[in-house]
């Protein structure tokens, strides 16, 4: 794109891309949790026996699974799937988000050329989007985590690695359990004094996720959509924007439409809003 090349926004807005990975995690993530619920009853109702493996078998056949061997000392294996298929879940819709991201019609076709295919989907985005900017800045392939902590928080960042590192080993290979885990080394390095005050909550080890650990996956993406999807409007391209769209209006209404526009539409902060207006002149 040249110095002197109109800038233009096509296709949905960060606050719709957004809106809509939200709704495809409120769709099933509150199904998963009542799977959680199910299944612990279905324990409770077993370990109350007097012959808890004698009750599972005739619930299992029960229920249509009477050819499956199982005993009443797999529950804690059982449940941890659940757990881990909730999570994995929730970084798949992830991962289509981040997709609809690099596939947005506003970043370029020459963009994803350009954007050498390192790192993980969430780090691809990142280089996308930054490499979609104008001008652009400097960015290598996997972005650096300096980079990465210039657009998320240490803690969000922290807790989207460690799940992703989660739900690939449960996928790929055996070592969710282990010392040696990718995942393990993650979860030691976590910042829980940053996480705790944030989520109000703290995430498991991978040998023990819980069904908190779904809902802290849930918040930290939630969080992290803010931050990736307003990459889509820089500052150059939202200064062309609302100069176009608010220039021809009174001080206030002005002022006002502009603020609103960069707070919802862009998912701007109040900070980033107010700072423009004094750019630009519109300020009170």
């Amino acid at each position: 794109m040249g110095e002197t090349e109109e800038f233009v926004f096509t296709g949905d807005s960060p606050h719709s891309v957004r809106a809509r990975f939200l709704k495809q995690l409120g769709a099933v993530s509150p199904l998963l949790s009542l799977l959680d619920v199910a299944a612990r009853q279905f324990i409770s109702e077993v370990e109350s026996s007097t012959t808890p493996d004698e009750k599972l078998r005739n619930l299992m056949a029960k229920n249509g699974a009477g050819r499956v061997y199982l005993d009443a000392t797999c529950f804690p294996m059982a449940i941890g799937q659940l757990h881990r298929a909730h999570i994995s879940y929730i970084v798949a819709r992830a991962d289509r988000l981040c997709y609809e991201l690099r596939w947005h019609p506003n970043v370029r076709g020459e963009t994803r050329q350009a954007v050498q295919q390192k790192g993980d989907f969430l780090r691809r985005t990142v280089a996308t989007l930054l490499t979609n900017q104008f001008p652009k800045p400097s960015v290598s392939f996997p972005p650096s985590n300096d980079t990465m902590l210039s657009v998320f928080p240490k803690h969000t960042l922290a807790l989207l690695d460690y799940y992703r590192l989660c739900r690939n080993e449960e996928l790929h290979d055996e070592l969710g359990d282990s010392a040696e885990s990718g995942a393990f080394t993650a979860f030691k390095a976590l910042p829980i004094e940053q996480i705790k005050p944030k989520f109000k909550m703290v995430p498991n080890s991978p040998q023990k996720l819980a069904i908190s650990d779904a809902v802290l996956c849930s918040k930290a993406w939630q969080d992290a959509s803010i931050y990736l999807c307003k990459e889509l409007v820089w500052e150059n391209l939202a200064t062309e924007l609302i100069r176009k769209r608010f220039s021809s209006l009174s001080k206030n209404r002005r002022r006002n439409g502009a603020t609103k526009f960069l707070r919802s539409e862009c998912l701007w902060s109040e900070f980033e809003a107010d700072s423009m207006m004094e750019r630009l002149g519109w300020s009170a």
